[in-house]
């Protein structure tokens, strides 16, 4: 059984997986210069997102709606950024040598 199949419950579930962690970014990393400025954008997306989806979870279902195996190359597209985000953010550590 997916989120999607649990309803409201579901979109409470994604809305507190991605609150706090979003938070914990912002909270610990709310820098807004170079490179990290794109790990706070994420950690502020993630905060966002999770927010409007404990906030307004019809929002949250409208969403999941959209979440079908036809449209599965959408999260390929969205993995191959992030791992393209991964990428830039261990090159930028690698340069300043702090790995």
């Amino acid at each position: 059984m997916s989120w999607r199949d649990k309803g409201k419950l579901g979109v409470f579930y994604i809305g507190l997986l991605h609150l706090p962690i979003g938070a914990f970014i912002v909270a610990f990393h709310n820098v807004w210069t170079g490179m990290q400025l794109l790990v706070t954008l994420l950690g502020w997306g993630w905060t966002l997102k999770g927010a409007l989806y404990l906030c307004y979870p019809e929002h949250g279902l409208r969403m999941m709606k959209v979440v079908s195996v036809e449209r599965s190359w959408q999260f390929v597209i969205a993995g191959l950024m992030l791992v393209a985000f991964a990428a830039l953010i261990s090159y930028s550590l690698a340069m300043r040598g702090e790995i």
